[in-house]
């Protein structure tokens, strides 16, 4: 979903019969950034831009990962032979159904979660968007 100012909010509905490991994942560029909790914020220049990740309801595991010496996680290849540094941003779950959320926006951009109603305030947005009602839209 497109927001205002350069915002976007990706929802992802996973429903199964059985429990099963979701895995969110972002394979980013190489740029510098700072890791707190669920979030990160990418430096480039003047500006920084978050990326937040979050569950609708539950616990789930946030990881950030640039480049692992032992896996293939945290590269890329943009042609054969080639490999090079980015930065692999990935939120885990085991159950049978996950709502993911992913927030890309600026540093000073808030998300609050409240039931299941996602929060966005900024300095140019404030919103609420009930994420259930987004999987009955789709």
């Amino acid at each position: 979903m497109v927001l205002e100012g350069d915002r976007w909010l990706v929802v992802d509905h996973l429903n199964g019969k059985q429990n099963h490991h979701y895995a969110l994942h972002w394979l980013l560029n190489d740029f510098r950034y700072e890791q707190k909790e669920n979030l990160i914020l990418l430096s480039l220049e003047t500006v920084k831009y978050k990326i937040e990740l979050g569950l609708a309801d539950g616990k789930s595991t946030f990881s950030v990962v640039r480049g692992d010496p032992n896996s293939t996680r945290g590269w890329r290849s943009r042609y054969y032979g080639d490999k090079e540094p980015a930065i692999s941003v990935m939120l885990e779950v085991d159950r049978s159904h996950a709502c993911f959320w992913t927030f890309f926006g600026f540093e000073k951009d808030i998300v609050q979660l409240e039931g299941e109603t996602l929060k966005l305030l900024s300095p140019e947005l404030t919103t609420s968007i009930n994420l259930k009602s987004l999987l009955a839209n789709n």
